[in-house]
Order: structure tokens, then sequence, then C-alpha cells
């Protein structure tokens, strides 16, 4: 069973090959339903996600323009009401640029095939200073160098450089002209930075050109199950691949939580385009 023709990549969808080639067959090829459930406790987990999409939603509806108050009225969560706080305590917008949009959907053709990306936030000063900002509602920091490996840091410096020209007055984007901030709720204070250049492009691009190519190349069964079985604690399919039974508590895993709430699956025909 091989790659479907319009099958699209994700930073989630390659974060699970990167994480475990197998999970990555069971879940998207052969698209394998499979009860067992991925962290204890559930219903706090359930509630966690939940307030983070809230958040991602306050977010969209402050840089549309609604005011403060009113988004805090509709508030009646202590965690929502802490995470708005410190938004506006700390304001990680105030030194970006002024054209702000949120919740964008990128694509582009690659390899046949297309790569998608939701981002939360793009501040742009055309030619001058793009900003990609991602909100994190993960219950610890998460550290420069876990932050660096993570697929969404390669991709969507990437994708933008390549699909976003027409937030830069449908110029050719400059990759020296970007960065990437991730803002994490709790910690305020402690966002985490990477610059962009063009390095940084060439080498996400020959790194995607070889992962995109081994995926579609493989046959079935040519997916091999991670070597780190700790990932499997936290996998629903745990117990077909006879790793365990016993679900992982997120206290102990919480940047697993945290790819699950950044990941994103997308019917390309279910969205408006923005590619070159």
């Amino acid at each position: 069973m091989t790659v479907p023709n319009d099958f699209q990549f994700s930073q989630q969808n390659l974060q699970d090959y990167m994480d475990c080639p197998r999970r990555f067959e069971l879940k998207y090829i052969q698209k394998l339903a499979w009860p067992a459930i991925q962290n204890e406790p559930v219903l706090e987990i359930e509630r966690h996600l939940l307030m983070g999409s809230h958040f991602h939603n306050m977010i969209h509806q402050y840089v549309l323009g609604l005011p403060p108050e009113t988004i805090a009225s509709q508030l009646n969560d202590l965690d929502l009401m802490r995470w708005w706080n410190n938004f506006l305590s700390h304001d990680p917008l105030s030194n970006l640029p002024l054209q702000r949009f949120a919740e964008q959907t990128l694509s582009m053709p690659f390899l046949g095939y297309r790569i998608v990306g939701k981002f939360d936030l793009i501040a742009v000063k055309p030619e001058r200073e793009i900003v990609i900002v991602d909100w994190k509602t993960s219950r610890t920091r998460l550290p420069h160098s876990f932050l660096s490996a993570r697929l969404q840091t390669i991709l969507y410096p990437f994708l933008f450089v390549r699909a976003g020209i027409h937030f830069n007055d449908r110029l050719p984007i400059n990759p020296d002209l970007v960065r990437m901030i991730y803002w994490f709720t709790d910690f305020p204070a402690e966002m985490v930075v990477f610059p962009y250049n063009q390095e940084e492009f060439n080498h996400a691009q020959e790194y995607l050109n070889t992962m995109i190519n081994r995926i579609i190349e493989k046959g079935s069964g040519g997916y091999p199950l991670t070597q780190d079985e700790k990932l499997c604690q936290f996998c629903k399919y745990r117990s077909f691949c006879n790793r365990g039974s016993i679900a992982g508590h997120n206290a102990d895993f919480s940047e697993t939580i945290e790819n699950q709430l950044s990941g994103f699956c997308i019917d390309f025909e279910q969205i408006g385009e923005i590619a070159f």
C-alpha cells in the first residue's frame, strides 16, 4: 500500500513519521482505527486540548479587532483566564509588524504531493520583516533544543518562504527576513525565537525532500517500529504493535500533548488555497 496521490503532508504527519514510521503507516496509509487510550487522565487531557483551541480562537478575535474586555467577558475557565491575563500583561505582539493575520493556512506542491500548514499568527512588514508566531499551551516550557528538531520549526518558515508571497506584496520572500517565535501561555516572558536565513531554507528543502521521498518510495511493511519505546506509552497503536497496554500519564510527557494540540488534518478541497 502506497501513499495516496491526494495525500497532504503536514507538520503533524511528518512528525509522526519521524517519531515512528509504523505509526505513520497505520494512521495515515492504512487509516487503522485502534481504541487504545493515548494518555491518562483522559478527561484532563481533553479539557486541556479544548482550552488550547479556545485560546487560539481568542487570539484570532483579538487580531480581528475585538476589544480585550469583550473577549475576557466570555471566559469561565481558570486556565484560560490566566493565559489571557498573561497575554495582555506581556503583549507578545508589541514589537511585531502591524500587518497581522491569524489562523492562516498555506499550501504548496512538493514532489507530486502537497504540503500544508496552519499558522497561528503571521506578522508582516512587506520586504522588511516577517514573523511567524505559534502559541504553546503546554504545561512545561519546551526547550530550544527540543523545538529546533521539531518538524514545525523546520517546515513552517520554509513553507512560508515558498507559499506566502501574497503577504509580501507578491514579491519573492528573502529567508533572512523571517523569524519564528514560540510563545508559551504559562511562561509568557520566556518565548523561544528562531531566526531564519538562506542556509536554513536550503537545509529544510533538502531535509523535506529526503524524508518525503523516503516515505513515498516505501512499500507495505517498509515502515519499522520506533526504537524509542517510551513513545509507545503515548500511542494508540501500542497494543496493536505489542508495545504495552497501559497509557502514559501526560505529566510525564507533556511535549506529546503539545504535538497533539498543534497538529491537524486538512482536507485540501475544504480550504481556500493560498499557494504559489
